[in-house]
Formats: C-alpha cells, structure tokens, sequence
C-alpha cells in the first residue's frame, strides 16, 4: 500500500484535473489620489494571473476608468489578483498603488474594501445580486492521494503483473536511467491505470448555509462511485444574502465514520460565487468539486411581496 501511494502521487506530478474558474463582475467603486499625485494620466489596472481584465477599452482624457465601471474576469481559487493605480507623464510613470495577492481568498482580501496609501486609494468591488439560485452539481474527483488515503484500492491482476515488470526493470536499470525510465510512456500509462482503477471510493457532498443543511447528495440518494464521477440531474436552490456562510464538504462515505477529502467554507460578501466553478482541497489541494450557480432572482421575501 506504501508504494501503491507512492507510486500514485509520482502519477499526480504528471497528470492535472482541468481548471474550473467561476465567472465574475467587478465594479469600480472609487480609486482616488491626493493633491500631490494630480499631474498627469492617472491609470488603473486590474489583472488576473498577469493577464488585464480592466481596462478592456482605451479611454481617452485625464484618467482611463471611470468610476461604476463593471468588468468581467474568470477567477479560481490560488489566481493571482493585481491592482495597479498609476500617474503617468511624458517622462516617466509614477506607481501609487500596487496591491496583489495569490492566496485562497485573493477576492476576500482586495474586493469590498478600501486599499490606501500615502497618495492614493482605490475600492473594487463584485456585482453579486442577492436572491434565489440554483446550484447544479456537475462533477466530484478524488486525486490519487486523497484516494490511497481514503481507502482507495486499485483491482486487477493485469496491474499486478505491470507493477511487477516496472519495478524489475526499476532494480536492474543504472541509477542514471531511473528517471529517465519513469518518465516513459509505459510507466505514465501504468500510473494512470492505477489512478483509474482505484475503487472503494463513494462520493458524498454536501452544502450548508448559515448552519442550515441545503443538500446532501448520499441522503437524497445520489450515489457514485469511483475516482472521478460526472452527476447528471442533481441540483438544488439556495436563498443568498450577502455574508451568508456556506459550508462545502466532500466525503468519501462509509456506514460508520464517513472519511473528509476536504472540508471548505466562506462567509464573505460574495460568498455564493464559491458554488460557481471548482472548489479544491484535499491533502495537495488537487480533489475537487464542481458547481454551476444559476440566478434565478429576488425571492419574494427580499422583495417584500407575498405569495
């Protein structure tokens, strides 16, 4: 079993899930200089993963955004967010602000908030809607990590027999040639045969909001099985506000102690956007759960209607 998890996280070095990002709105609530910092084009930027969301369009005159102005950008969990607030002239430019974050919760950390210094501040934030969604639950992987951790075994005597030839040519090649060996097409193909074939593996999901359980996919009877599933048909509503916690866990389910591949949570201003694309975790970060939100607006409660 130790070498079966070895041999699966050399596998992970090789192979990635696909990127899920979720689509955003940003707005431009203010950006600002001090008397000291006037001369000049003032400019700002927004970038994501060094790639400019904002501005999209050349504005003439004295400043290039405006402010109320809104920006789409695809954004998921671990991108790297930039905020530029410059002054340019015909000599040089002058950076005022230069604000960026890659961490978990890059959005938490520079929407929704004021960024300051000495001469210049700048406030972004993202045009989310409160009401009534509707969240689909496309699809559920475990990495092979996570699996071998969970109980994950791989099944077939044809495995056993294509372990045992890589690990006698292993012993036999020059330590010079191992790794070159390893990155054969062989042994890729065998570690993805492993990851594969991994069985045992049950996924479970649920969502809570504020505490509250929305939807738990072994309850209601949506039962898969394997180390990546695709879910057809499975979906729920949610009635967001704003700061609203949502609570994500994936489980590997068993009758007595269900087994966490992760555990992810927020509590922020956007927090819904967190069922809008890929939630990662586990033990590298590398499992995963997908979600698509739909909107399907303000609920009568919110709008102050009766039914």
């Amino acid at each position: 079993m130790k070498f079966c998890l070895c041999f699966l996280l050399l596998f992970s070095i090789f192979s990635a899930f696909p990127d899920e990002a979720a689509e955003y709105t940003g707005v431009i609530r203010n950006a600002a200089v001090s008397d000291s910092a006037q001369k000049g084009r003032i400019e700002l930027y927004v970038f994501v993963n060094e790639e400019k969301v904002y501005p999209r369009t050349t504005v003439k005159g004295t400043r290039n955004f405006r402010i109320g102005d809104t920006f789409r950008f695809l954004y998921r969990s671990g991108d790297q967010v930039r905020v530029i607030l410059c002054r340019k002239s015909f000599f040089r430019t002058t950076i005022l602000l230069d604000a960026g974050t890659a961490s978990h919760d890059a959005l938490g950390e520079l929407f929704n908030k004021t960024m300051k210094t000495k001469t210049a501040e700048v406030e972004l934030g993202l045009a989310v809607p409160e009401g009534k969604y509707r969240v689909t639950l496309k699809r559920s992987f475990f990495a092979a990590e996570d699996a071998v951790a969970c109980g994950g075994t791989v099944r077939g005597e044809d495995f056993k027999r294509r372990m045992a030839d890589l690990l006698i040519r292993l012993q036999e090649s020059p330590a010079k040639e191992r790794a070159h060996l390893l990155k054969q097409q062989s042994f890729r193909e065998l570690a993805r045969y492993a990851a594969d074939s991994l069985e045992k593996l049950d996924h479970r999901i649920t969502v809570r909001q504020n505490g509250r359980e929305l939807f738990d996919s072994w309850k209601l009877g949506y039962r898969k099985t394997g180390r990546d599933v695709t879910w057809e048909n499975v979906s729920f509503e949610i009635d967001w506000r704003a700061g609203d916690r949502i609570d994500v866990h994936f489980l590997d389910a068993d009758l007595l102690d269900d087994d966490v591949v992760f555990k992810r949570f927020t509590n922020t201003p956007f927090s819904i956007q967190m069922l809008k694309g890929c939630i990662y975790g586990g033990i590298l970060s590398n499992s995963g759960v997908i979600f698509s939100a739909e909107y399907l607006g303000i609920s009568p409660a919110a709008s102050g209607c009766s039914e």
